[in-house]
């Protein structure tokens, strides 16, 4: 806003004899006297009011942006972080733990093929052992 003077020229009755006179006569064109006279007025220039307004709108905006990604977004960052850190500790126990799972699942498989590999060996000997303990039975039942 600034406040500007300029100097007015305006009219007025003369002082004195001849301004009373033409006054009572009502003359629009005699008895006058210019003068001057200093008028002050505010000017408000809608540009620079506009440039202030988004100059500080801005800078609000900046400060606001700030104040956000400080008080709001690195926690907000930091919780995420520590989150998916746990879980990913937490993922990869259990995928230890299931590998250990799958690794574990396998030795007893491969036990109970060995085992069964066995069984099947010592199987296919019995018929030959029934054999020969009725054999046996038979003989010592005759010698006895």
């Amino acid at each position: 806003m600034e406040e500007r003077t300029e100097t007015v020229t305006r009219r007025r009755r003369q002082s004195g004899v001849w301004g009373t006179v033409c006054r009572w006569f009502g003359t629009s064109d005699l008895g006058w006297e210019n003068y001057d006279e200093d008028v002050s007025r505010s000017v408000i220039n809608i540009n620079k009011v506009r440039e202030e307004v988004m100059s500080l709108t801005r800078a609000y905006f900046g400060e606001l942006q700030a104040s956000i990604e400080q008080d709001i977004n690195q926690p907000v960052r930091q919780e995420i972080d520590a989150f998916f850190c746990a879980f990913r500790e937490k993922v990869e126990q259990l995928r230890n733990t299931l590998i250990q799972s799958s690794e574990d699942h396998k030795r007893d498989q491969q036990a109970q093929e060995r085992l069964t590999g066995r069984l099947q060996a010592l199987n296919e000997r019995v018929p030959e052992l029934i054999t020969d303990s009725k054999a046996l039975r038979e003989e010592l039942e005759t010698m006895l």
